[in-house]
Parts: structure tokens; sequence; C-alpha cells
């Protein structure tokens, strides 16, 4: 009966896990609008069930176009990857339309091949891709400087202050907090600047949201998001992307005071 009991605990142990084990991962691709002055753009977040590559498409006569395609990412592994930078063809400056796709890594080698083995990636019937503006401008020096990262009242409330902020394109400053293991967290913004134009701009208040925690000693990032659609509304992820300089986002790491 013991020997009976201990088997019947294991085999309910290695079920559980077996379970665990089992749970399948769903694909996901998660994009944003952006602007860059350089050919590359970069994926907010990548899932895959199995290690695979981003393949970005142009249009042409507004359809997309798979081959060949503008760009392709490294090749990612299973499970998430952030932030994946792609580098493209070189690109007219303007608004054009891409499409990053996902595409499996179908044969082992760790090239993409395709039209070949490393088709496209489909969650239940659908290829997995999401269109996207990208907007090539001019090379530039877009920047954002930080100095001090006190939190300053007035009778509004709280607000921080960003020493200099340089665009390309009319955007904002959004202030994106660390998570519990310290990495940046785009979601929900600490707080976002009035709409700032072309150029230089200097002593940029923002407002902090009292519904988003900030202390002193916490880290923060003062990000460059562009006005992609011209509302004059911070709307991210939708369509508010990151602004890049140099293949990289346009931000400035702090600490407040």
């Amino acid at each position: 009966m013991k020997n009976t009991l201990i088997l019947a605990l294991a085999l309910g142990v290695f079920a559980s896990s077996f379970a665990q084990q089992a749970t399948p991962v769903t694909p996901r691709l998660a994009v944003a609008s952006q602007i860059t002055s350089t050919d590359a753009l970069v994926i907010p977040a990548v899932v895959l069930d199995k290690p695979g590559y981003v393949a970005v498409h142009g249009e042409k006569d507004g359809k997309m176009v798979v081959d060949p395609p503008l760009g392709v990412s490294a090749l990612l592994p299973a499970g998430l990857s952030r932030n994946v930078s792609v580098p493209l063809t070189p690109l007219a400056t303007g608004v054009q339309t891409v499409y990053p796709m996902l595409h499996v890594e179908g044969n082992g080698n760790e090239t993409y091949n395709f039209p070949g083995p490393d088709g496209p990636v489909t969650f239940e019937g659908n290829v997995l891709m999401a269109p996207m503006k990208l907007t090539k401008v001019a090379p530039g020096s877009s920047s954002v400087t930080v100095a001090g990262g006190e939190i300053l009242l007035d009778s509004q409330g709280a607000y921080v202050t960003v020493a200099s902020v340089t665009l390309t394109q009319p955007g904002f400053i959004a202030l994106h907090t660390a998570g519990a293991d310290g990495k940046m967290k785009v979601l929900p913004a600490a707080g976002v600047s009035t709409l700032l134009p072309v150029g230089k701009s200097t002593q940029v208040k923002i407002r902090l949201d009292a519904n988003v925690a900030v202390n002193p000693g916490d880290r923060l990032w003062a990000m460059a998001h562009a006005d992609n659609n011209g509302n004059r509304v911070y709307e991210f992820p939708s369509t508010d992307g990151p602004i890049t300089s140099g293949g990289a986002v346009v931000m400035a790491p702090f600490t407040v005071r």
C-alpha cells in the first residue's frame, strides 16, 4: 500500500510537471509606429514558440511585397524578445507602410530562407504580422538630456523637468518607469510632456501621473515619441512610437531625487 501511494504521488508530480512544460507558447508580435533617421526599426516585443525571425516586408501599389523583404532580424530564440532591432535596406525619406511578420526557422541553418523553409508563423490560421507606419527623416541630432531629476511641486501637483530636448519631428517626452527586474516598462507612462516642436526645447516640464507611483531613488527613462498621426495627443503603443537616431531609441535614463 505504501509503495502504491508513493508511486501515485510520483506519477501525480510527473503529470503536473508535464502539464506545465506542455503549456503551449502563443506567438505574438507588438509593433509601434516610429520615426528613424537611419535605415532600421525597433520591434517592441516578439513572442515565439520556436526560434525564428522578424522579417519586415514593404508595400507597392497598396499591397504587401514579401520578396525581397526590406530587412530581417537576427535569429530570435523561443520565448519573449524585447526591442528587436531590424536593419533595413536604404529607405526614401517620408512616411511608408511596412509589414513586420514572424517567420519560423524551418531548416535549422540559422539563416533566413524565404521563399523556402522559413515560412510565416501562423496562429489560429492567421499569419502573424502587423502593418505599421515608418517615417524616415533626414539625419539629425535628436537627443534628450536630463539634469537633476528632482520631483518638484507647484499648485497643480508634482512634475519633473527635462533640461533639453532636440527633435527632428514634433513629438513628446514620455517618462517610463522600471519594473521589479530593474528593466524599463513602457506602460503605463509615469508622465508625458505637451507636444514639442521640431528643434530644441529646454526646461520641459513633465507632469507626473498621480496613478503611477514615482519616488526618490526610482529609475526613470525620458524617451522621445513621435506624434505620428498629427493629432497632438500622445497615443502609445497604438501610433506614437519611439524616435530613433543613429539606430538607437532617443532617451535618457536618470534617477529621481
